[in-house]
């Protein structure tokens, strides 16, 4: 079965222009050991190029940890077969957690090639051959609740002050840190703290942080615990284990921290409680939200330093540009409050409300706005200006009805249609000097 899968190609001939070969296969070959890493490498290959390259899907497969730590994979160039290939390859990492066969179904990959005659290329969706792999159990893996696959694997610990002296009511924190390599911190084993009569534990929340090198890859996980001493006496804190299987010497190794054994000596001072309890857990909790933040700041400053700087960048725009923009906007906005378009627009409103001293009085505050008045828009102008568009009539009928009692005084037969006529009989009845124009009924449109 040796490069079995090697050998399975997709050839997928869509133009007479362009060729693309896909192959999927995992490495190492053969069977693997549950929670080994494992190597599921993609190459696809053109005899033309690529205008866009292969854009690689998150795998979610159920019983694996799938990973994709390039997020951009490697091109290279084969030349074989009488022909020049250019060739796009990623990898992904997975992590098998069960026990059988492990198919990897196809995975579907857009990309464009160039073809003659389109200048984006021809797009196209590819998709890899299946990829079966064998997971087994590793010996001894029966024997251990919790191991991880890696050749390599330290433990070691540290506590943060000295336990030759300590008293009811302090406070001592240990931390213990695993480094494995070939491995992701995600899938090391986490460090059980059981309960100690007589103190109170507060595991923290792990760091995981992993790292790569030229294709290497080495994690590290560190756990923290403090213990509160509530009470007087002798007490055992109990030994750590690790376990780990190495693939290459195949064996189960276990890592251990000694048992340690502490004396606590009586503080008269120390007053230890449910109160204490809760607020020792409060700081505690506060503290793993600080470091938290702190690791968050860390992962995220260079999005923070843009941020800062764009900010940065609309404060020097907003103060060198934004007083002449707002003192222009107030200026053209109190030339509007001044001139004919806004009144003639109140006489509007007021003729829809139907109210003829409103009208009235909105109609002649808009006249001495208008523009050329040469003569003005008075009433012996309008009377001709109206006899001229046909309104003497209406107009007349607004006069008189703004003296009549009862219903019929708060009312007009002056339409809107009739008003914007007469403004523009009025403005187009002006020559370009201001003076009134030989014939009115002429210029009127």
């Amino acid at each position: 079965m040796k490069r079995l899968l090697l050998l399975l190609l997709g050839v997928i001939s869509l133009s007479a222009n362009a060729e693309v070969r896909v192959e999927a296969y995992a490495q190492p070959e053969g069977d693997v050991y549950l929670g080994q890493r494992v190597r599921l490498m993609v190459d696809v290959r053109t005899d033309a190029r690529f205008t866009t390259a292969p854009r690689y899907p998150e795998l979610k497969l159920a019983g694996v940890v799938a990973l994709l730590p390039e997020a951009l994979g490697v091109s290279y160039t084969d030349r074989s077969e009488d022909a020049t290939w250019i060739g796009h390859r990623q990898r992904y990492v997975l992590f098998p957690q069960r026990v059988g066969a492990l198919t990897i179904p196809p995975i579907e990959l857009p990309l464009a090639v160039a073809v003659e005659g389109q200048e984006k290329g021809e797009a196209r969706v590819v998709k890899t051959p299946a990829v079966t792999i064998n997971v087994v159990a590793p010996p001894g893996a029966a024997d251990v609740s919790a191991f991880v696959t890696t050749p390599l694997l330290t433990v070691s610990d540290n506590w943060d002050r000295d336990l030759g002296e300590l008293k009811v009511g302090d406070a001592i924190t240990r931390t213990i840190t695993q480094r494995a390599e070939d491995v992701f911190a995600l899938v090391m084993p986490s460090v059980e703290f059981g309960d100690i009569e007589g103190l109170g534990v507060y595991p923290a929340t792990p760091d995981l942080d992993d790292r790569a090198q030229r294709g290497q890859y080495s994690a590290t996980r560190v756990d923290r615990v403090t213990y509160v001493l509530q009470s007087e006496g002798e007490f055992t804190i109990p030994a750590v284990e690790v376990s780990w299987f190495n693939p290459q010497r195949r064996r189960m190794m276990t890592e251990t921290l000694e048992a340690v054994t502490i004396e606590v000596a009586p503080n008269p001072d120390a007053v230890i409680g449910d109160t204490d309890s809760s607020d020792t857990e409060s700081v505690f909790e506060i503290e793993a939200l600080v470091r938290a933040a702190l690791d968050w700041l860390a992962n995220n400053i260079h999005w923070l330093t843009l941020v800062a700087g764009t900010l940065f960048a609309l404060h020097r725009l907003w103060r060198r540009f934004m007083p002449g923009l707002i003192r222009g906007f107030r200026e053209a906005r109190e030339r509007y409050r001044h001139s004919e378009s806004r009144y003639f627009r109140d006489t509007q409103r007021a003729l829809r409300s139907g109210n003829v001293d409103r009208f009235i009085r909105s109609f002649w505050r808009w006249a001495d706005r208008l523009p050329g008045r040469r003569p003005p828009l008075s009433l012996s102008v309008l009377r001709d200006v109206a006899s001229e568009t046909g309104m003497a009539a209406t107009w007349t009928e607004t006069e008189a009805a703004r003296y009549r009692g009862g219903k019929t005084g708060t009312t007009t037969p002056f339409r809107l249609r009739d008003l914007r006529h007469l403004r523009r009989a009025y403005l187009c009845g002006q020559t370009d000097a201001g003076r009134p124009g030989a014939s009115l009924h002429k210029l009127n449109p």
